[in-house]
């Protein structure tokens, strides 16, 4: 486990000392205000939501905690969240990114079900969109969930499905608070 832990460590070495450097790279990378943006999430917050039945999940609450904070340099928020719900408690890391060349947000997912996302995002007027896919067997339904600011201390957050990408049903509904 460590000689293959020492081999992705030698590889992304390699990697940073040959990717190409150019007269614009000489200076320190800045974030950019659409990276700045994401401070939307920042902080700790107590999470809850109730979900209708899904062929995903049972019908039911959930009720957690999570904290995200600034990356080291700056361009990612990175968050860290437990809930209890239907199935269980989960923990989740999340690391919300934007994406300068293809001009849209990512938020990539792991959890301790085994489960890893990831979906795109968009932001308007305060209002954020991810927008994502699962599989169900052979088939793949869509997701989006939408969160809105209530207010500086309050977040709203929609969860939708749809089999089409164009019809969207709500399936959950919770709020955030912030704490700290």
């Amino acid at each position: 486990m460590r000689r293959a832990l020492l081999g992705v460590s030698v590889a992304c070495a390699v990697i940073a000392v040959v990717t190409p450097v150019g007269a614009q790279d000489l200076k320190e990378p800045v974030p950019g205000p659409e990276v700045k943006k994401l401070d939307f999430y920042v902080g700790s917050w107590q999470d809850e939501a109730e979900f209708q039945a899904t062929p995903f999940s049972p019908a039911g609450k959930m009720t957690g905690t999570s904290k995200c904070e600034w990356f080291p340099g700056g361009f990612y928020v990175v968050c860290q969240m437990e809930d209890q719900g239907v199935k269980g408690a989960t923990t989740t890391l999340l690391i919300l990114a934007y994406d300068p060349v293809k001009k849209h947000y990512t938020a990539y997912s792991i959890d301790s079900r085994g489960h890893t996302g990831a979906t795109i995002g968009s932001e308007s007027n305060g209002t954020w969109t991810w927008v994502g896919e699962e599989s169900l067997g052979t088939d793949r339904v869509s997701f989006r969930i939408i969160n809105a600011a209530v207010s500086p201390t309050e977040v709203s957050a929609q969860v939708e499905t749809s089999s089409d990408g164009r019809n969207w049903k709500t399936v959950g509904q919770g709020r955030s608070l912030k704490v700290k």
